[in-house]
């Protein structure tokens, strides 16, 4: 293979390679910190230095590059190193050391390919372990304050999942992108490329004291969870998070009947409504709803370059709401369990400001 080290580096982003293994990076000055790759610990010591491009752990004692980082945690040569990163960097097609990560900026993104062979087979297994689970069924739909029948809804649908993650079962929500949309494609077609799990503070697989997600396999993106075919909708609603998209779709009682002219999001992460503009074909006309968290993060969704602001590129109208009090902290889901929402109230005032436009119920 005909590819110098030095070009691989130049266009690999270090901070992805680790983001890409799972590892929770977090801002500590100029550098980002995390648990050690290479062992065991409870206290962050290896720093990753973005712009520079290496990092040090300080209990291994393993520090350099993002070949060292290859070498280190897939135990193989120089070369077999340059060889994989050069494949994910998009300089030398053909090999396959795994799901694609992002490089630096001016190098176009390549997308995660759909799970297949073990991967999906697991998923499968999820799905239908949890299909006959009534008793985890009850416990789900109680914990998040949905009905029953809502859970058992979304497992029909493959949304849901149960399985092992880290000899703890845990509920797992499915990851998917779009595929690539053709000209009079009558709608968008929906790959899957992963699925993930909560893992909570200081649980096996999560020594952090904050809650922490785990995708299966690695390198997948934050891509919103959808429900319903956004490419046709009339309504689009977006929330916080896939809990939270469930908690609406419960409250609006569409189990029972799903409107066609409205799709239900969840964004996970701050990149996922910017994958969500991007990526994703919307319907002329369609009227977005921003139903953000009481928090920080839901205060950036109506900044400048904020969600609201971008969506109007996409949209041809964009209403925001507030779940909950301002600095509350409260989102969709809490309200659902306290008893602070109104589902045919809501409704109405959605309906509302669609101004009743044909073919939304």
């Amino acid at each position: 293979m005909n590819v110098e080290a030095s070009e691989v580096k130049a266009r690999i982003s270090l901070r992805d390679l680790f983001e890409r293994d799972g590892h929770v990076l977090k801002r500590s000055g100029a550098s980002l910190v995390c648990l050690s790759p290479f062992g065991q610990e409870r206290t962050p010591s290896c720093y990753v230095h973005e712009k520079e491009g290496y990092f040090r752990c300080f209990s291994s004692g393993v520090g350099g590059d993002c070949f060292t980082f290859w070498q280190n945690t897939r135990k193989c040569d120089f070369t077999a190193a340059v060889e994989a990163l050069a494949t994910i960097a998009g300089l030398a097609p053909g090999l396959t050391p795994g799901p694609v990560v992002m490089v630096k900026q001016d190098v176009e993104e390549e997308l995660a390919p759909p799970i297949q062979g073990e991967e999906a087979e697991k998923w499968a297994k999820a799905v239908s372990d949890f299909a006959v689970d009534e008793d985890e069924q009850q416990r789900i739909a109680e914990w998040r304050g949905y009905r029953k029948s809502t859970v058992a809804w979304a497992i029909e649908r493959g949304l849901m999942g149960v399985l092992p993650v880290y000899g703890v079962r845990r509920v797992a929500f499915p990851v998917e992108r779009p595929f690539t949309v053709c000209e009079g494609q009558p709608e968008q077609k929906m790959l899957q490329v992963a699925y993930h799990a909560r893992l909570g503070p200081d649980s096996p697989g999560n020594p952090h004291d904050k809650a922490s997600w785990r995708f299966m396999p690695s390198g997948c993106g934050s891509w919103p969870f959808i429900v319903g075919d956004v490419s046709r909708a009339e309504a689009v609603f977006a929330l916080e998070g896939q809990w939270d998209a469930l908690a609406f779709v419960d409250l609006m009682g569409w189990v029972q009947q799903w409107p066609k002219s409205a799709a239900v999001v969840g964004m996970r992460g701050a990149s996922s409504w910017k994958r969500f503009l991007q990526f994703y074909s919307f319907a002329k006309g369609a009227t977005l709803f921003l139903i953000a968290q009481s928090d920080t993060a839901g205060q950036r969704w109506f900044e400048k370059d904020g969600f609201a602001s971008m969506a109007w590129e996409k949209f041809d109208r964009v209403y925001g709401f507030r779940a909950g009090k301002r600095d509350e902290g409260k989102d969709f889901n809490d309200l659902l369990k306290a008893g602070k929402l109104n589902g045919p109230a809501l409704a109405e005032r959605f309906r509302r400001k669609l101004q009743k436009k044909a073919g939304f119920k």
